[in-house]
């Protein structure tokens, strides 16, 4: 599990768009990407500790892409395989914000 810098590590997690029939990455229809963006890495610690992602606030472009029936999840990924641990996530939505 290589470091980066100030700590963090090559694990991350990111936010998804999956399909409400098979829970499959979603993409986007015009460029083939996948539907995810980086939340945040997780950084390198002997404990669990709790760490606040990125606010997708109502400009970014998950809103645009998120379609009625779609689900939107957390990916915990890490570039390496080793010890990585996460205990628990929360994924906090405040706010309608799909038009």
């Amino acid at each position: 599990m290589g470091r980066l810098e100030d700590g963090v590590t090559w694990s991350w997690f990111e936010i998804v768009i999956l399909d409400s029939r098979d829970k499959s990455i979603r993409m986007d229809p015009e460029t083939g990407n996948l539907l995810l963006w980086k939340s945040h890495h997780n950084a390198s610690s002997t404990v669990c500790l709790w760490y606040e992602g990125d606010l997708f606030g109502p400009e970014h472009p998950l809103w645009e892409q998120v379609k009625e029936g779609d689900v939107i999840g957390v990916c915990a990924c890490a570039q390496y395989g080793g010890i990585n641990e996460a205990q628990a996530g929360i994924l906090e939505i405040w706010e309608y914000a799909v038009s």
